[in-house]
């Protein structure tokens, strides 16, 4: 239910975001978050391939480049909804202007 919930009200904010930001802001938001997801998905490669025999690297550093890889991705994702919220925000005269 929250999912749905954060969903639905996330929608309604990046709608009317998208319509007060010029275009170059909107693609920061889109490589933003596909650098997340990257870093995210990057950081568990090691060790995937420790477990598979390719790479001589110990379970504690793999740990430690997974807790790194989770952290740098939390934190755009946080980046993100700060940055949005703050677009949002910054722009609630214009939202007010148009009704």
């Amino acid at each position: 239910m929250g999912l749905l919930l954060g969903s639905l009200v996330g929608i309604q904010i990046g709608a009317l975001t998208t319509k007060v930001v010029p275009g170059m802001v909107i693609r920061g938001f889109w490589v933003l978050t596909i650098l997340a997801g990257f870093a995210n998905r990057a950081s568990v490669v090691p060790d995937k391939l420790r477990s598979l025999d390719i790479w001589a690297i110990s379970k504690d550093v793999c740990d430690i480049i997974i807790l790194i890889g989770n952290i740098v991705f939390w934190a755009a994702i946080g980046g993100f909804a700060v940055w949005v919220l703050g677009s949002f925000f910054k722009n609630l005269k214009a939202f007010r202007e148009e009704v």
